[in-house]
């Protein structure tokens, strides 16, 4: 019973789940088995889906081991792509594991197979569609959905979404994905949040969360609290409404966006961030009731405002605050006693952009408060406390130190107890002003006390309070402007100050200001009683008028080491008698008179008597000076300690010596004038140097002359002198200097009104002298002025303050009326400074150029080009951009510029102007491979090879192909590339616009007409510039250009691309751009995107590794690592989530600027907008799993399998192998590797480096070089010493200078490199290694003869090498160059035809080599292995063994048959001459016999050897028996010739040539050859002539020609004993001895023969 009921309560569960599932899911593939199913449906097994073929389950569809993600199917088991299919009947998870039906479709699923996006994801049991913009979160993969217009893409990218999908009523669950894996999390509560959106970066940037989650745009105003982070650290930032960024902040006060946003949800104001995180901050009305809070934005560092009475609002000032100051409320002091004053420690500063930054102020400082002028800001010491507060500035007094002055105004007036506010004032050097010494600042709780204090201003733009203590006496008062009262008194009894009037006008005190040891150094002269000046007086005597009784101190007495006052006054009443002499005074001429003071001009005697009115001894003046040129003894006047004879000037209240540079006219009542009739009139010129006043009676011809009290100028003609009456320059001749030198120029009007300038810069001036005709010019240069010839060119004017001089030829100059910014300095300093840059074209100074381009004036087409410091030309320019030399007098790097020249619409002319540059790259000119580099923070040139480049222009959407060249640009063109300010109201109505556009335009064609005609007028200038007339219209004119071509619409115009391939650059055009792929790209993964291409022939579908592809906008590049393909598995824009590829690209930034990043051959670098190919010369470790170039001090990064070397020779770079001999690198990084074979690693040859100079084949080293063979250079270069050198000393070194060229370097430690620039490789390979001398480059053929350093041949035996001197007959042959060369006579030759030749491959070879022509046509050297004879190619005879293993040369004379069966006759001279040998000729066909051998003559006079294949038994041959072999002949030969000589009387030889043998001829057949004896035998016919009876018992005679024998006659002249019997007995018996005596005779015959 139990059982059963177990089995129903199992079938019971198996029902209500498994089946339940299956009933409601999709139908099972069992059921489907047993009765057929519907096509195009699909089953579960249990664990995989199948789809149904003919009605029963097929193969697994989704599951294991096919597709994996959401399916979604219908109520009918059918795919549900779209909603026209139906509704959600069953959905399906499936993974690699199988799948599993989802029984809570309350949560989303993101359907993997739809199509299109109407069935997108699932509404509970509805299919809905993908809401563009929105985000859903995939319960299956964890994954968000993001949803566009025409597409969703599943995606794990970190940041934070919005569900949609969950409780979408609600709006309260927020998708956070981290590390590749999302959640979603429901929000609860009504405080704020703010999160960036991962999905809407473009609009609304931002999730906003105050009780549901929502999208807002950006605010640039504030930031928000990042609720990503819980600490608080981050901050949202948004760089503009639609571009925002989460932000780590440790500091920083901002205005917290949420307040903006809503006030009644987030209270609080601000943000502060410190090191424990970022919280609100709340001001409230009672912080600002009194004064508004000043705080410094941390995001822009603008001024942050907080004000109001009743609610509180702080926002960014807008207003002008340049240069303002303001307590920083963020900074409070917590000792603040001034009441309800606010006290800070910092004080905020705003630039003239309005950047802000508050400062901790430690020292006495005073600014006037930027919230109101009525208030200064006082930070000082109040009662041992150092803090900063405001004061009213109707409390203060006087002046204060600027502390806030940024030159202009070092000090603040605050007037007195009227004045409500305080004023910058400019400062004064001449005189001090008086401080606040009012009671309100001395008082509590301020307690400043300034009194016996003065401020003193050491220049225009610094200034100080002195604290150390004054002298009582006079001052001049710098603050005279504001109190019209020009002295200041110090009452050291009182310690008071006080303003004063001088007491009389023409007056003179002590200048207190310059008290030296009881002297002083200046006086105190008043003109008027508002106006006083300290100065430093001549040597003299001064009535004081800052004597108090009229008594003492009355007369002050000055010479060259100060002035102090007369102790002893001299009177001129005196109760005894006195001498007074020349140069004297004396006071009061009457006793109780006025303050006369008289000068003595002749010695005469005084006493108790007034001095009679018309005493001649003595003058005085109430008036006019008078002048007295007398002779003065020493110590009889202040400062004469010689005898002299020199002018005096006498005035009122002073008498003092005339020291100055220039001329008095006295006349005979001794004063000065300015006539110029000689008639009792005396000229003076006076010298500062020497001090004295000279007398003449006429002046120096042709010279100009100066009054400095006059001001009149005066021109010597003759002995006339007359006043100057032509305006103009003159040089000052009555001011030399103690060089002898005239450093003055005169500057004149017509009047004859002249002033004096002594020029202390390089400068010129158009002579007006007597001498302009031929001098145009006067120069002033070092204390110099001199008249000079002209040459054509630009001179700086006048001071530098007049623009340029032009001068058109050597004699004719003008002041320029251009108004330019940059000239051709033709001056004497051109060498240095090459250029002149003006200043709004008048201030001009000449200047030192930078390589580049100078633009001579805006919209024109003339620029300056400097291709060096010094060296710079005048050019017209073409269209294009070039780069701005100007930018290196640029501080700031954003307002560079660069110059752009294009073709203006209205003439067709050239027009540059320089424009502020973009980020990016501009094209110097097309097909050029300089680019100008803006991409960084300064503009540079750079010069690339291959690569790819972000413009930093623009092109036209709408622009197709151009006919014009790639370097014509028209105006157009040029408003692509910036954008100007516009220059007219867009209020203007239509109508307006065209009109303007026509007055343009007419306007426009005169100005350019009237550019032709100022161009004619100077065409003979040098730079043929054009007139200011035409640079001023061009100007204005030029920015109405400007404003017509400023109408495009941004919206058509698109970012592109410098292209540059092996130096050439191109720009890429819009067309081209098409050509470029565009890619999508995410998380360093990009596809293909096809998406906007119409045409298929326009379609890209992959990208191979080491090209590139652009976003949409062309703007980003991306470089592919690996291949880029098109998306294929794409259905209506929906990304399967089967397929997720690994990284193929990154996106081009400066991010990778450290990277190298390596596809096969090729290294290519990325940095901010460019891909750049590497082949810049040099050896390169990089490790290529992680992009890296391998530099430093750890040589184990070398040794990582990842790391390859790359060598590249500037046009390209290829993987090496690793060396098979030690082998010494200097990389990229200027470290020497070695290369070991032995332990196959690389090691640091050095701890540290030998660094060495190297100059023509010499080397000096920093350390000794001995152990090892090497140094480098700076540049990197590798070099081997020749010998061991010391340091610092200079020895033998060998370098090459490029990479692809090696030289031979033979080292101290005998060892030989094969060396390039950086790179040295041990040679290992036996052999010789020929080296020209100079360079030491491997010896090319045409350099052995030519070159006058010589070669050196180095042979190596393994690693083991030395110099050798080359033997003579030896040809060596070079392993390098496989050349064969020999050393004979000091002249080497090489071979001239192939043969035989002895030679040696190595120092320890020396043979024979055959030296051939293969059937390739290549030359080869072959070892021979024969012994026997050779015939060298050089006429040499050699003998070789090779048992013993030598070759030696013939020694004796003799005849030789060579290994090649060449028979030579060889004479050795005894007496050392070279040897001869001469070729011996055979009868083709014919076989000789030579030294017990049969040899045949074959063609060439070969003597081939009888072999078996040439011994034909049944042949009849001639053989020939040479009669130098005659004790080889064989015996039967031997016996028949002894027979013919004994019985016939003469031996039948043979000789048709000279150059044959003489031989004895015989008929032979039977031919038999022993191959085991290898020899061969002839039966004997006959022998030549011999005489034998026939069967008729007459005489046949053996006949060559006829192979035998023929009937033998004695025809006339005949031997008589011809046909006699060779066989019979001679009656006479000749021996044997007889007989060789006489073949050697016949053969010495021949040869002499």
């Amino acid at each position: 019973m139990n059982l059963l009921k177990l089995k129903r309560i199992f079938y019971l569960v198996y029902v209500f789940n498994v089946l339940k599932v299956y009933s409601t899911g999709l139908q099972t593939c069992e059921d489907c088995t047993s009765n057929p199913c519907d096509v195009n449906t699909y089953c579960f097994d249990g664990t995989n889906i199948k789809s149904i073929n003919n009605g029963i389950p097929g193969s697994v569809k989704f599951g294991k081991g096919a597709s994996s993600g959401s399916i979604f199917f219908n109520d009918d088991s059918k795919l549900l792509k779209t909603d026209n299919d139906g509704s959600i009947g069953s959905i399906y998870t499936c993974s690699s594991s199988g799948c599993s039906y989802v029984d809570d479709t309350s949560k989303t699923y993101f359907n993997s197979i739809a199509s299109g996006i109407s069935c997108i994801i699932n509404d509970n049991n509805n299919c809905k569609k993908g809401e563009a913009n929105e985000s859903y979160y995939d319960n299956y993969s964890k994954r968000v959905i993001n949803c566009s217009a025409s597409k969703c893409l599943p995606s794990s990218v970190t940041g934070y979404y919005i569900d949609y999908g969950t409780d979408p009523s609600k709006m309260n669950y927020l998708i956070t994905c981290i590390n590749n894996s999302c959640t979603t999390e429901l929000h609860s509560g009504t405080e704020v949040e703010f999160y960036l959106d991962g999905l809407d970066k473009t609009s609304q940037p931002i999730i906003y969360f105050d009780g549901k989650f929502s999208k807002i745009p950006g605010n640039v105003s504030g930031v928000y609290l990042d609720s990503e982070t819980k600490s608080g650290s981050n901050l949202i930032v948004c760089e503009s409404t639609t571009k925002c960024v989460s932000l780590s902040y440790n500091e920083g006060i901002f205005l917290n966006a949420a307040n903006l946003l809503d006030k009644t949800k987030s209270s609080e104001q601000l943000i502060v961030c410190s090191s424990t995180g970022c919280i609100g901050k709340e001001i409230s009305s009672t912080d600002t009731n009194n004064h508004a809070n000043y705080f410094v934005d941390g995001l822009t560092k603008k001024l942050i405002q907080c004000s109001g009475t009743t609610d509180v609002s702080c926002e960014i000032v807008m207003n002008n605050i340049s240069n303002k100051y303001y307590l920083d409320y963020a900074t409070p002091s917590s000792s603040c006693s001034m009441g309800s004053s606010f006290c800070s420690a910092n004080v905020i500063y705003c630039n003239n952009s309005s950047r802000c930054v508050s400062s901790l102020i430690t020292s006495e400082s005073y600014f006037i408060d930027g919230d109101s002028a009525e208030n200064l800001i006082i930070c000082n010491t109040f009662d041992s406390k150092f803090l900063c507060t405001t004061v009213p500035a109707s409390n203060l007094n006087n002046y204060y130190i600027n502390s806030g002055s940024n030159g202009e105004y070092p000090l603040i007036y605050c007037g007195d107890s009227t004045t409500t506010s305080c004023a910058e004032k400019k400062a004064s050097t001449s005189g001090y002003y008086i401080p606040d010494i009012g009671t309100f600042i001395t008082s509590s709780p301020y307690n400043l006390d300034f009194n016996g204090h003065l401020i003193s201003c050491s220049s225009t733009d610094h200034c100080e309070i002195i604290y150390d203590a004054f002298n009582e006496g006079y001052y001049i008062n710098a603050g005279v402007d504001n109190t019209n009262k020009p002295l200041i008194y110090l009452d050291n009894g009182s310690n008071l100050i006080s303003e004063q009037y001088p007491n009389d006008k023409d007056s003179y005190y002590v200048d207190s200001s310059s008290s030296i040891s009881n002297s002083f150094t200046h006086l105190i002269y008043c003109s008027t009683l508002n106006n006083c000046t300290s100065f430093d007086p001549e040597d003299g005597y001064f009535l004081n008028s800052g004597s108090f009784d009229g008594e003492t101190n009355v007369i002050i007495s000055c010479d060259k080491t100060g002035c102090k006052f007369d102790s002893n006054v001299q009177l001129c009443t005196v109760e005894e008698e006195k001498i007074l002499k020349p140069g004297n005074y004396c006071y009061r001429k009457k006793e109780g008179s006025d303050t006369d003071i008289n000068f003595v001009i002749k010695e005469f005697a005084i006493n108790s008597e007034d001095i009679s009115d018309d005493n001649k001894n003595i003058t005085y003046t109430t008036s006019f000076p008078v002048y007295h040129y007398i002779p003065v003894s020493p110590n009889n006047f202040p400062g004469i300690n010689k005898f002299m004879s020199t002018l005096f000037e006498v005035k009122s209240n002073s008498i003092t010596r005339v020291n100055s540079n220039g001329i008095y006219i006295i006349n005979n009542k001794n004063e000065k004038v300015d006539s110029i009739n000689y008639n009792g009139l005396t000229l003076y010129i006076c010298s500062s140097y020497t001090q004295l006043c000279t007398p003449y009676q006429s002046c120096k011809r042709e010279t100009y002359l100066y009054d400095e009290t006059s001001g009149k100028g005066y021109y010597c003609f003759g002995t006339n002198l007359s006043v100057i009456s032509e305006a103009g320059y003159y040089i000052d001749y009555s001011y030399v200097d103690r060089n002898g030198k005239t450093p003055s120029i005169i500057k004149c009007q017509s009047t004859g009104n002249c002033e004096r300038f002594t020029p202390k810069t390089n400068t010129y001036f158009i002579n007006s002298g007597f001498d302009n005709y031929s001098k145009a010019l006067i120069h002033c240069e070092n204390g110099s002025c001199t008249t000079q010839e002209a040459t054509p060119g630009y001179y700086v004017a006048e001071f530098n303050q007049s623009g340029v001089i032009n001068c058109v030829t050597r004699i004719s100059c003008k002041l320029s009326p251009l108004r330019y910014n940059y000239y051709i300095n033709s001056g004497s300093d051109k060498s240095i400074y090459p250029i002149i840059y003006c200043i709004k074209g008048v201030k001009c100074n000449s200047k030192r150029a930078y390589s580049g381009y100078y633009l001579v004036h805006e919209n024109n087409d003339l620029i300056i080009n400097c291709k060096s410091s010094n060296s710079c030309l005048l050019e017209k320019a073409s269209a294009g951009y070039y780069y701005n030399a100007a930018n290196h007098d640029v501080v700031a790097a954003d307002v560079e510029t660069v110059i752009k020249c294009y073709s203006s619409s209205y003439t067709d002319k050239i027009i540059c102007n320089s424009e502020r540059k973009n980020e990016g790259f501009y094209l110097w000119k097309n097909n050029n491979n300089v680019l100008i580099d803006c991409m960084g923070s300064r503009c540079k040139t750079i010069v690339v090879d291959t690569g790819v480049f972000h413009s930093a222009s623009n092109v036209k959407k709408s622009n197709l192909v151009s006919s014009k060249g790639r370097d014509e640009y028209n105006e157009d063109d040029e408003n692509l590339l910036v954008n100007h300010k516009e220059r007219f109201d867009y209020d203007d109505d239509l109508d307006n616009i065209n009109k303007k556009d026509e007055n343009i335009n007419e306007e426009v064609k005169n100005i350019h007409e009237k550019y032709n005609e100022l161009n004619m007028e100077e065409s003979n200038n040098l730079n043929d510039l054009p007139e200011n007339e035409l640079n001023e219209r061009t100007n204005s004119e030029s920015e109405k250009e400007v404003q017509l071509s400023s109408r495009t619409n941004t919206e058509d115009i698109v970012s592109t691309i410098i292209i540059c391939n092996k130096g050439i650059c191109n720009e890429l055009t819009v067309e081209e751009l098409k050509t470029i792929p565009i890619c999508s790209y995410i998380d360093d993964l990009c596809y293909v995107d096809n998406s906007g291409t119409n045409a298929q022939t326009d379609r890209i579908n992959v990208v191979a590794s080491g090209e590139f592809c652009t976003d949409n906008s062309r703007s980003t590049l991306y470089f592919a690592l690996e291949t880029i393909v098109e998306y294929n598995d794409v259905i209506s824009g929906v990304l399967s989530t089967s397929k997720i590829p690994s990284k193929n690209c990154i996106k081009v930034s400066s991010q990778y600027s450290n990277n190298f990043f390596t596809i096969g051959n090729n290294i290519y670098r990325v940095d901010q907008g460019l891909i750049k190919q590497i082949t810049d010369v040099g050896y390169y470790f990089i490790n290529i799993s992680k992009n890296e170039l391998i530099h430093g001090n750890d040589i184990k990064e070398y040794n990582k399998s990842d790391v390859l070397l790359y060598k590249c020779d500037g046009n390209s770079c290829r993987i090496m192998d690793k060396p098979e001999s030690n082998t010494y690198y200097s990389d990229v990084s200027k470290r020497i590797i070695k290369y070991s074979v032995e332990e196959d690693k690389y090691f640091y040859l050095n701890a540290r480096e030998n660094i060495c100079t190297f100059f023509e084949n010499t080397c000096t080293p920093k350390y000794d070089i001995s152990e090892n063979d090497f140094c480098l250079t700076a540049e990197g270069n590798l070099v081997v010493a020749g010998e061991k050198i010391k340091s610092r000393e200079t020895g033998k070194c060998y370098m090459s200078s490029v990479i692809n060229e090696n030289v031979l370097a033979y080292s101290s430690n005998s060892v030989l490199y094969l060396l390039n620039s950086n790179a040295a490789i041990q040679l290992t390979t036996t052999g010789y290694y020929f080296a020209e001398n100079n360079k030491y480059y491997s010896a090319e053929y045409r350099t052995f003869n030519d070159t006058r350093a010589g070669v050196t041949l180095y042979g190596c035996f393994n690693n083991a090498c030395k110099v050798y001197e080359p033997q003579p007959n030896i040809y060596y042959f070079d392993m390098l160059t496989n050349y064969l060369i020999q050393k004979k006579d000091k002249v080497w030759i090489s071979p001239n035809n192939v043969g035989y030749i002895y030679a040696s491959v190595n120092p320890n070879e020396e043979c024979i080599f055959s030296y051939i022509i293969s059937s390739s046509r290549e030359l080869l050297l072959a070892k021979t292995n024969k012994n026997g004879w050779y015939y060298t190619i050089d006429k040499k005879m050699y003998k070789c063994n090779n048992n013993n293993g030598g070759c030696t040369e013939i020694d004796d004379t003799a005849y030789v048959l060579t290994v090649d069966y060449v028979l030579y006759y060889c004479v050795v001279d005894s007496e050392g001459e070279e040897t001869e040998c001469f070729r011996k000729t055979c009868n083709i066909g014919e076989i000789y016999y030579i030294e017990n051998q049969y040899y045949k003559c074959v063609s060439g006079s070969y003597y081939e050897p009888i072999r078996s294949k040439t011994c034909e038994y049944d042949e009849v041959v001639i053989i020939n028996f040479p009669l130098i072999y005659s004790e080889f002949f064989p015996t039967s030969v031997y016996k028949t010739i002894n027979n013919i000589a004994k019985n016939n009387k003469y031996l039948p030889t043979e000789k048709k040539r000279r150059s044959d043998l003489e031989v004895i001829q015989g008929v032979f057949t039977n031919c038999t050859y022993n191959s085991l004896g290898e020899y061969t035998e002839y039966d004997q016919i006959c022998m030549a002539n011999y005489v034998k009876m026939n069967e008729d018992n007459e005489p046949d005679i053996c006949s060559i020609k006829l192979l035998g024998y023929t009937y033998c006659t004695v025809e006339e002249g005949d031997n008589p004993n011809k046909c006699d019997p060779s066989s019979a007995s001679l009656q006479k018996y000749l021996s044997s001895w007889h007989i060789v005596a006489f073949i050697i005779s016949l053969i010495i015959y021949f040869i002499m023969h």
